[in-house]
């Protein structure tokens, strides 16, 4: 390999965990251009020291082998922002880190910045991530996070899921057809709502779904009579060509008049690209909870899409093959049992 080359490899390997592949590979052929005339030698620093990878780099290493194994932009964002956030907070060489930052800058986040200790815990989590990677390296000698700064105790809180007449009176006071779909399609699947902005047309097969999960893993779920007729409803007051189920609204055309219910019903006002956005999603399903007397977000859909099937009999593990959890026990999680829930199992199972 020439030089030159060494040279192009090592810009795309810093752009690998920015961006995405087609970008990357214009980059690269935009460099490869650009230096085709340029003489490309190594030269004599006689008078430089290097005496290792800067904390940039070695993160930059760090993103770019998490992208080679699959990981989601969102993913790849979350670790660079809390890795950064670290790394910008202590101030030094990687190398040079002690255990005693780590607990300065955990102590920062929970005191002066009042993040939850569920927050914290997802940080450090990454953080020790990080660490194992480097200690496999050779870059740290060993990952200390894990003996020494031990998962931060939170307060168990049972999350419930809607009730079947929070349901209905949610169901009643919807009266827009992509709202209805984005509603049933959250009830009937159980998926997030990453899954849900990022679904395509071509994804639905009739009653059938191919959701595109965590890590690059596909898993299919199916939709319910309810949501099967919202589906139809909705698509058939849609006239664009975008391929997404939930398609995203041009900025200049949508924002900044009182469309929000109808503006997808027309294709001028929709953006041919790219999908809806999940935060647009959240504030629509909270605005209608609020709108109904109670709290509802996104993710309240999916445990109550699990508790619901569980009482209508669906064995623990198909449910948790729907929701695409690896382990039984995270799916356990989810599920609002209630104390009637027990008492009906007891008269049914227990002699």
């Amino acid at each position: 390999m020439s030089q030159k080359e060494d040279v192009i490899n090592s810009i795309v390997l810093m752009l690998m965990n920015r961006y995405d592949s087609e970008d990357v590979n214009f980059i690269r052929n935009c460099i490869t251009v650009g230096l085709a005339d340029c003489d490309v030698t190594a030269t004599e620093k006689a008078v430089t020291v290097f005496n290792g990878d800067s904390n940039e780099m070695i993160l930059n290493k760090f993103l770019t082998v998490k992208k080679i194994a699959g990981l989601s932009d969102r993913t790849l964002k979350y670790y660079h922002d809390t890795l950064s956030n670290f790394l910008e907070f202590v101030n030094k060489p990687i190398a040079d880190v002690t255990i005693d930052d780590v607990r300065r800058y955990f102590a920062m986040r929970q005191i002066q910045e009042g993040v939850s200790a569920q927050t914290c815990n997802n940080e450090r989590r990454n953080l020790s991530t990080f660490y194992t990677w480097m200690s496999n390296e050779g870059i740290v000698k060993k990952n200390f996070i894990i003996s020494q700064f031990p998962q931060i105790k939170t307060p168990k809180r049972k999350m419930p899921a809607f009730t079947r007449m929070e349901i209905e009176t949610m169901r009643a006071c919807i009266n827009d057809e992509m709202l209805s779909c984005i509603f049933e399609m959250l009830l009937s699947t159980g998926c997030r709502v990453t899954e849900l902005s990022e679904i395509k047309r071509s994804d639905i097969q009739g009653d059938k779904l191919i959701v595109h999960g965590k890590g690059n893993k596909f898993r299919t779920v199916y939709l319910n009579a309810k949501a099967q007729v919202a589906l139809a409803n909705y698509l058939s007051k849609r006239s664009d060509n975008n391929i997404y189920l939930f398609p995203a609204g041009r900025y200049n055309k949508v924002m900044g008049s009182d469309v929000t219910k109808n503006w997808w019903k027309d294709p001028e006002n929709i953006d041919p690209d790219h999908h809806y956005n999940i935060g647009t999603i959240e504030q629509r399903i909270r605005k209608l909870g609020k709108k109904c007397g109670f709290s509802a977000h996104p993710h309240k859909f999916r445990r109550t899409c699990a508790t619901l099937a569980l009482q209508s009999g669906m064995s623990l593990i198909t449910v948790s093959k729907m929701l695409g959890h690896e382990s039984v026990a995270t799916t356990q999680i989810y599920l609002d049992i209630s104390d009637e829930d027990l008492r009906e199992e007891h008269r049914k199972y227990v002699v």
